[in-house]
């Protein structure tokens, strides 16, 4: 019997994850079988079976830590103005996942509210439409990046998302490399960090521990 990764959720994250299942404001959830509902399309997005049709438990476990990631990165626990920006989720994968805005301006001012850097990609890059990477500390640590690639797809269109965690970030606050004083080593890091980008997503393990470290100094320094 496989254990239902919804339940497996705090009741803060179903509650904040609830409306997003099926592209609902707050208000809107008044059906008395809409927590089954919700339990249903979440364990249908995560679950993962191998090629043999046998439960993928490193896979399931990945797509879990992936929603429970986005939902602490992006301030769902909170109902931050960025989570509010989010219209609908279509799924989750490893470190990876695709969603709708309400509407794709003003998702991308709050975005660039919270220091984002948006459209800001290199002639040769995938991202031919709207782009926003977060600004990490370090160019090592993984950093959250939207991206809207398929803007101009009927199916798709300018409000749907692509979502996931860059293993290394081309845009961070500090260099921690030797000689990160000499010209041209800053755009060198920058140039390594997005050449990484070609192996893959961020392990979901990383950015959780990530995301852990990152709320444990922000609580630290709120003492200080």
């Amino acid at each position: 019997m496989i254990v239902s990764p919804w339940s497996q959720l705090s009741e803060i994250e179903q509650f904040a994850l609830s409306p997003k299942l099926a592209g609902l404001r707050d208000a809107e959830l008044v059906s008395s079988d809409w927590p089954e509902l919700c339990a249903e399309r979440f364990n249908q997005f995560v679950i993962e079976f191998d090629p043999t049709g046998a439960l993928n438990h490193s896979g399931t476990l990945e797509n879990f830590l992936t929603a429970q990631n986005f939902i602490a990165h992006v301030g769902g626990l909170d109902n931050s103005a960025l989570w509010q920006q989010v219209a609908e989720i279509k799924g989750f994968r490893r470190s990876y996942l695709e969603l709708t805005v309400w509407d794709r301006t003003e998702f991308l001012r709050v975005l660039a509210e919270l220091e984002y850097v948006i459209n800001r990609e290199p002639f040769w890059t995938i991202h031919k439409f709207d782009s926003a990477r977060e600004i990490t500390e370090f160019s090592h640590h993984p950093a959250l990046h939207f991206a809207n690639d398929r803007a101009n797809e009927r199916e798709y269109g300018e409000n749907y998302f692509f979502v996931h965690w860059d293993r290394t970030s081309p845009w961070f606050r500090q260099s921690n490399w030797p000689l990160n004083r000499l010209p041209g080593m800053r755009l060198a890091e920058q140039a390594l960090a997005g050449f990484l980008h070609r192996y893959g997503c961020a392990c979901p393990h990383t950015v959780r521990d990530h995301l852990s470290q990152r709320l444990l100094g922000n609580r630290q320094n709120s003492r200080d």
